[in-house]
């Protein structure tokens, strides 16, 4: 029952467009990173340790699961791939944050990100975030389980389900404008 005022989507070509256009991130990869789906054209060959990536390994990081023979993968499954992606979503902020190549980076959301934003908006927003404490940054995981389902036809797919009480204290504990809980 929840209409947001403001919407951004952000995929994963809007997220490369972004690291190349500040040339590149630095990060520590957990682990060593292999895996192939053809059927995709995906070939993901990433080494454990820091490096500096680019847009397209930055894409391969995010969307790894484990690797061809499953001898790695995240603890906790995808809670795990959600708390990486998060702790390099904040880093690649503070990299951003410190660069000096705000056209560049415009011009990577613009082409890359579906909004109903007003560029005066988005403008006012980035302003603001150069004035961002990066240590205030804060990630939150929606409460709840994943499942399969049919949801109605003969495939199962994986699914997530939040759990309604948790979800609603998170947010009035943290995202409530409003005096009143909701």
């Amino acid at each position: 029952g929840f209409q947001p005022d403001k919407y951004v989507i952000v995929n994963f070509d809007g997220i490369a467009a972004i690291v190349d256009a500040i040339g590149g991130v630095d990060y520590e990869i957990p682990f060593r990173m292999q895996y192939d789906d053809p059927s995709q054209d995906l070939h993901i060959d990433l080494y454990a340790g820091m490096q500096h990536l680019t847009g397209e390994q930055v894409v391969h990081f995010l969307r790894w699961r484990h690797n061809n023979d499953y001898s790695m993968q995240y603890p906790n499954g995808d809670e795990g791939r959600v708390a990486t992606q998060q702790d390099f979503l904040k880093e690649l902020a503070r990299q951003v944050l410190q660069i000096s190549k705000i056209p560049a980076i415009a011009d990577a959301v613009f082409k890359n990100v579906k909004t109903d934003l007003t560029a005066g908006e988005l403008l006012w927003m980035g302003m603001q975030a150069l004035q961002i404490n990066n240590g205030s940054i804060r990630f939150f995981t929606l409460p709840g389980y994943g499942a399969m389902s049919t949801a109605g036809t003969s495939t199962a797919f994986s699914f997530f389900f939040p759990y309604y009480q948790e979800t609603l204290d998170l947010v009035n504990q943290y995202f409530n404008p409003y005096e009143e809980e909701i």
